[in-house]
């Protein structure tokens, strides 16, 4: 089964929260993929926008990157004040970003996706929009994938959908993640398993990740990340297994994925052996693989 292909400008902008004045965009794309939805604005005239996705999209958050020559933002009752550089970043919980002026040539690219699953990896994510002048690698990397996602004519397949809508989750939340970290409120411990829980989230389909490598991928020892993990009852070993599993419950009890066998399940979510799988759904779940499927899939 394919999913639908980006929509064509014209699109109704103010049917995603977004409302653009004093003039029209000369392009735009949107993409809604799964849980995600993607859009481009772009053009070569000035123009004036105001962005609140709460109503359009009241479960999502919001990363919007801004290109443009000159740009000048406002909070009312404020004046209009100058940027100094052209590409900013906003993340914003609940959509709602302070009016914003383009000038020149300009691009406008809004990500959004589940508040509550970005939540849940980036946790000290604040109420409060954030803008950020300083473009790092990482943004420019989840724009780049942003951009290539949209750039395409061709419908998805259902398994490119649920990926497509899986990454730009995680990519969101490491953004987040990216620039809360340092300033957590949060004790070391639990900032240090935050990070790890969302690196685990992210690469837990890789059947080679390791404890050792998470903690290489958080930036810390390995005995500080286990003493971490310690001080809450868990391990790297059993968070990582954890997610696994939870991934593995989800594809056996969605209808995209009943073509699949229990082994290519067991290797989607990162088991090297449906054994390995079987052991871990008896562990946290209670239950067999086909065991799930069939209650998952039984006439209501």
């Amino acid at each position: 089964m394919k999913q639908p292909a980006p929509e064509h400008h014209p699109i109704d902008l103010a049917l995603h929260g977004v409302q653009a004045r004093r003039s029209t965009p000369r392009r735009a794309r949107a993409r809604k993929t799964g849980d995600v939805v993607l859009l481009r604005i772009e053009g070569d005239s000035p123009i004036e926008f105001s962005i609140d996705t709460a109503t359009a999209h009241p479960d999502h958050a919001l990363l919007l990157c801004i290109s443009s020559r000159a740009t000048q933002k406002r909070a009312w009752p404020e004046p209009w004040r100058e940027v100094e550089v052209a590409s900013s970043l906003v993340l914003t919980q609940f959509g709602k970003v302070p009016s914003f002026r383009c000038s020149g040539n300009w691009r406008v690219l809004l990500l959004l996706a589940p508040r509550d699953r970005v939540v849940t990896m980036a946790p000290d994510f604040p109420p409060h929009p954030m803008r950020f002048t300083e473009r790092r690698v990482l943004d420019r990397s989840v724009e780049q994938f942003v951009e290539g996602a949209l750039a395409t004519d061709a419908e998805t397949s259902n398994i490119e959908g649920y990926a497509i809508s899986q990454l730009v989750t995680e990519m969101c939340a490491a953004v987040v993640l990216d620039r809360t970290a340092l300033n957590s409120t949060h004790p070391l411990a639990e900032r240090l398993c935050d990070r790890a829980d969302a690196v685990i989230s992210q690469q837990c389909r890789d059947p080679n990740l390791t404890p050792a490598l998470v903690a290489e991928e958080v930036g810390v020892a390995l005995r500080t990340l286990q003493i971490s993990y310690a001080e809450s009852g868990s391990s790297i070993a059993r968070e990582i297994r954890r997610h696994r599993t939870r991934l593995a419950h989800s594809l056996l009890t969605d209808d995209r994925y009943r073509p699949l066998t229990i082994g290519e399940i067991a290797e989607h979510a990162g088991f090297r052996s449906p054994m390995s799988l079987r052991r871990a759904l008896d562990e946290v779940y209670r239950t067999t693989p086909k065991a799930l499927r069939r209650i998952a899939h039984e006439p209501r």
